[in-house]
């Protein structure tokens, strides 16, 4: 069978999308199928749902502020098809984004153990004409007053961070709040950061072995614009 998820996703404002997914396939394919199993984030208040509801397509409307993979069990009455959907959500390009001559600076700051992480999310903000900046830029005998003093042009930090952030991550995340620079945390996607740090604007990436599966929402890149935008009222 050919079956794909698709997915529909509209910006309602701030942080906040309404989303559909999908079975898609020809009209012999789904009516083979006898339902759709989702499993949604955790985070979810009901993270299961099923659907039986062919002529739409098992269709699963919903809606959130972040991005996650969906996994779906397609139930065809003999063999079950497993599939993962990455739920992408887009914020719509303002004009006034789009005719802003001068890039956003952002720092960009990671433990070791996040670089992975941290190379995708600096490939998407790059790709995105930011100009980001991480520790090895950053000039001076005395790393922290370098840094302290850098901090004073960048518009925005972006700090990966993992269940247990080190000590340094940690202080350049308060090292940015003093100054008053905004922060956005990216996560991978079933970690839980640390409480004290549950009030950031937050991200989720998912990683894969599967290169295609390696994402950072575009959404990343608003959530910065919107932060910078904030900060200059």
């Amino acid at each position: 069978m050919s079956l794909e998820i698709k997915q529909s996703a509209t910006h309602k404002g701030g942080d906040w999308w309404v989303w559909s997914v999908w079975v898609d396939g020809t009209k012999a394919e789904l009516e083979k199928v006898k339902s759709v199993t989702y499993r949604l984030h955790e985070t979810f208040p009901d993270p299961v749902q099923v659907r039986t509801n062919r002529r739409e397509k098992f269709r699963l409307n919903s809606s959130g502020w972040g991005e996650f993979t969906i996994n779906v069990v397609i139930d065809t009455g003999g063999k079950k098809i497993t599939k993962r959907h990455y739920l992408t959500l887009e914020e719509p390009e303002s004009p006034a984004r789009a005719a802003s001559a001068e890039p956003v600076s952002v720092y960009l700051c990671y433990a070791a153990s996040d670089k992975r992480i941290a190379s995708v999310v600096e490939r998407r903000l790059r790709a995105a004409s930011l100009n980001v900046i991480n520790a090895g830029q950053i000039a001076g005998s005395q790393f922290r007053v370098a840094l302290a003093e850098s901090l004073k042009s960048i518009d925005a930090v972006v700090a990966v961070v993992s269940e247990y952030p080190s000590d340094w991550v940690m202080y350049e995340i308060g090292l940015a709040q003093s100054a008053g620079v905004p922060v956005i945390l990216v996560v991978e996607e079933h970690t839980t950061p640390p409480a004290d740090l549950a009030k950031l604007p937050m991200m989720r990436i998912a990683l894969s072995a599967d290169p295609e599966l390696e994402k950072v929402s575009p959404n990343l890149v608003g959530m910065i614009q919107r932060a910078v935008k904030k900060r200059k009222r």
